[in-house]
């Protein structure tokens, strides 16, 4: 009724108001806010910049999970196969978690047969390890370069790349960024 003044929301507002339609008061039933009694406008102002300046970033895990929740495709493929792993996403990196969601997504994006393919390689020499991004990246791009036909889920690449460990395959990765001086996914 132009009592208040949204200054940090206005697009969930503006999203609340389309997706109830008319029937606002049945599917969304309240809108939770902050409401400042008799504020200048200097203290608007203030108010404004601390909402839009200073908020901390959102981290990759939150965004993952707003994403799953409102049913992005991709989010949901790589929910699949976070689970196929045996993990689930985090903020840390540990030997039950993934951290680097954003790159298992945008690899899904770049080529998800190939990223499925190989998937079940990345979990087997990760098992127990840390899922660094730079594995799961390298794997994907010499996944990506396998001739026509051929695959690194094949079992004598498998067995080489267990053999090998996660280590150093992580190692060789580190050395050629050094040599390289970029961490492109033509060096990982």
């Amino acid at each position: 009724d132009g009592r208040y003044y949204i200054f940090d929301g206005q697009h969930r507002w503006e999203s609340a108001k389309a997706s109830a339609g008319a029937k606002w008061g049945k599917e969304i039933e309240a809108l939770p806010c902050l409401v400042f009694n008799d504020l200048s406008f200097k203290d608007e102002a203030k108010g404004f910049l601390g909402a839009n300046t200073e908020r901390r970033a959102m981290y990759v895990a939150q965004q993952y999970n707003a994403l799953i929740v409102a049913g992005d495709p991709m989010a949901l493929k790589a929910r699949e196969l976070v689970q196929v792993a045996k993990r689930e996403v985090a903020m840390g990196a540990g030997p039950k978690t993934i951290s680097c969601i954003s790159g298992i997504i945008r690899a899904l994006r770049l080529d998800e047969a190939a990223l499925r393919r190989v998937w079940p390689v990345i979990c087997a020499v990760l098992e127990g390890r840390l899922f660094h991004e730079r594995v799961v990246k390298g794997l994907f791009h010499l996944e990506r370069r396998m001739p026509e036909g051929r695959s690194l889920s094949e079992p004598r690449f498998i067995e080489r790349l267990l053999s090998v460990g996660a280590e150093a395959i992580l190692r060789s990765i580190r050395d050629a960024v050094a040599i390289e001086g970029t961490a492109s996914t033509r060096v990982v």
